[in-house]
């Protein structure tokens, strides 16, 4: 197994991790995946790609709107399949898909997240591009973006393990703007800046990187151990009214169309969680 341009550095693990992707706007679900098993301590990758509606094979009317709900769908649907192998999901976001993996963050109980260049839509259209138009056609604009998809505000009700990563000459997003998202994120982070990266940029296995993403599986291994010892201890208590620990997961991939499910499933396995 390898990671970053380097020789086999460790023999493959066959446990599964299940990645879903949320691509950018220009990005779709049936190209590959940048991702590489010897960037995540070669584990046996198992990677759902979804489609926003209207985007791919998605039906539906290509809005901000749909983005929300149909975010939902292809996670429950993954995490389904990812609960019944005891698996851990990470989301990835790159771009747009940061706006989607943060709202699943902020709303279901993720194993970690990996974050490509988040874009702040209401603060980007408000803060960048707003005052030379006097904010008279900002305003508009940044009003009708859902407030599901403000980074800002999903971000700081976050707290599955992050990995932000981010391109130092990315010209879309101001670097201000990716310091905010990480300084509000509340659960656990580490960052990596992609030096000389513009916005769109691939993914690169740069060590940073891989050291990185090796973190995360770390954090969510160790955090699942804790809670299964918990829930081994808790069994042996007698169920005295208050709240118990349990192993659980939201269960969810290819948007369906107007029916507003989903058409197409992959195979999964949702990661564990500790609950109260």
């Amino acid at each position: 197994c390898q990671a970053a341009n380097r020789a086999p550095d460790r023999a493959p693990d066959p446990r599964p991790l299940y990645l879903l992707e949320f691509t950018g706007n220009a990005g779709r679900a049936e190209a590959a995946s940048q991702h590489r098993p010897g960037w995540w301590g070669c584990r046996t990758l198992v990677i759902h790609r979804a489609n926003y509606p209207g985007y791919g094979g998605s039906s539906g009317p290509a809005r901000l709107i749909e983005i929300p709900a149909a975010t939902l769908a292809a996670f429950d649907a993954v995490a389904k399949r990812a609960r019944e192998q005891g698996a851990p999901l990470i989301v990835y976001g790159n771009s747009l898909g940061t706006t989607a993996a943060l709202y699943l963050a902020s709303r279901r109980e993720l194993d970690g997240v990996v974050l490509k260049n988040p874009v702040p839509l209401q603060d980007l259209v408000l803060r960048r591009f707003g005052w030379w138009n006097l904010w008279l056609g900002a305003l508009p604009i940044a009003l009708q973006i859902p407030h599901a998809l403000n980074a800002m505000q999903t971000a700081a009700r976050s707290k599955a393990p992050l990995v932000l990563v981010t391109s130092a000459s990315d010209t879309l997003v101001p670097p201000r703007f990716l310091d905010e998202i990480f300084a509000l994120y509340a659960g656990p982070k580490r960052r990596v800046i992609m030096p000389h990266a513009h916005h769109n940029s691939s993914l690169s296995g740069s060590r940073e990187l891989v050291s990185a993403l090796r973190w995360l599986v770390q954090t969510i291994d160790q955090q699942k151990r804790a809670c299964r010892g918990l829930n081994l201890s808790r069994r042996a208590v007698a169920d005295s009214g208050r709240p118990s620990l349990s192993l659980a997961r939201q269960a969810t991939i290819a948007w369906s169309s107007s029916a507003g499910r989903l058409e197409t499933s992959s195979d999964g396995r949702g990661g564990a969680v500790c609950r109260w």
